[in-house]
């Protein structure tokens, strides 16, 4: 209700609490998950601090976003390494950390002239890059752990081509040259 006043104290009010709210959001979540979902979690909600920060102008929140998918995929990383059976055998948490770079990517690559400053050039293109690498990382993995040897370099031809047709369609789409 009070986002929705003129005034412009309550106005700093509503978004001093949204801030609260998605720090205790991001301190919360790692006492009720295991890493893995604390990572996809917080990969989620560096996504969303992007696009929000691109909505209101704000670069800072488009810097925390990206700063808070380094650790999602830092401790992503550190659960898959120290865990006993394989490496990033969880496929849907690498797809979410890619889809969170990816999205944080094409958000930073909307024309907007107020929205364009030195953060947003800086990381579109690193955050395109995180996104792909995690996007392939465990699409090889995935398929290396649950494809006989003797047809795995084939399935991953079939996965990189229809990744490179979904990245054609997204790049069309949505005018986000990383794809092309």
């Amino acid at each position: 209700v009070a986002a929705r006043w003129e005034n412009d104290r309550l106005r700093m009010l509503t978004e001093a609490f949204n801030a609260l709210a998605v720090g205790f959001a991001i301190l919360a979540v790692p006492l009720l998950f295991d890493v893995r979902w604390t990572s996809a979690a917080w990969a989620l909600q560096g996504a969303a601090l992007i696009w929000v920060g691109w909505r209101q102008g704000r670069p800072i929140a488009r810097f925390a976003g990206t700063l808070l998918q380094l650790p999602a995929g830092l401790a992503y990383l550190q659960h898959a390494l120290f865990r006993s059976d394989c490496f990033i055998s969880d496929w849907l948490g690498t797809v979410m950390l890619a889809a969170a770079g990816i999205f944080s990517s094409i958000v930073l690559f909307r024309p907007s002239e107020a929205r364009t400053d030195a953060v947003s050039s800086a990381l579109r293109v690193p955050l395109a890059i995180w996104g792909l690498l995690w996007w392939f990382s465990g699409g090889f993995v995935q398929i290396a752990d649950s494809v006989p040897p003797s047809s795995a370099i084939g399935i991953a031809l079939l996965f990189v081509a229809i990744s490179a047709l979904g990245l054609e369609w997204l790049s069309s789409r949505r005018h986000w040259p990383p794809g092309r």
